[in-house]
């Protein structure tokens, strides 16, 4: 809006079309109330306008493409480390029950080798071996 000064001395504002300084759309003032705007906007759509939405369709559309591969790589890692994983698990429950058997084999073999250090054994005065491998044996 200009101001132009009237012959009586009084300023008068115009309504003139200004340029818009991003693009130079036309733009015009209006005040018609308020439920109206205020500005105008001339609408055109040009191609560059329309090859600047399609290259950013295209970046989207790569951007997606990549994102769904990426997540293909994810879905295959985490499926191969689970089987890792159960593979695992089976080989430890497999080394517990080895532990446990070697356990109670030992444990059978060392009442077998020494069976007079027992409690009742040495309570009923059996024969004992001394223990160094030599067949000396001691009464108790």
């Amino acid at each position: 809006m200009a101001m132009k000064k009237r012959g009586d001395g009084r300023q008068v504002m115009r309504r003139t079309p200004a340029r818009c300084a991003g693009n130079g759309a036309q733009v015009t003032a209006r005040h018609e109330g308020p439920a109206r705007s205020w500005w105008s906007f001339r609408r055109e759509v040009t191609l560059g306008h329309l090859l600047q939405i399609g290259s950013l369709l295209i970046i989207l559309a790569a951007g997606w493409s990549n994102l769904q591969k990426d997540l293909a790589l994810i879905r295959h890692d985490l499926t191969q480390l689970i089987a890792a994983t159960d593979r695992l698990q089976m080989n430890l429950d497999r080394l517990s029950e080895q532990s446990r058997e070697h356990d109670y084999r030992l444990r059978r073999l060392e009442e077998r080798q020494r069976p007079g250090l027992t409690q009742a054994g040495l309570e009923r005065g059996k024969t004992v071996s001394a223990g160094n491998g030599a067949g000396k044996e001691q009464r108790v």
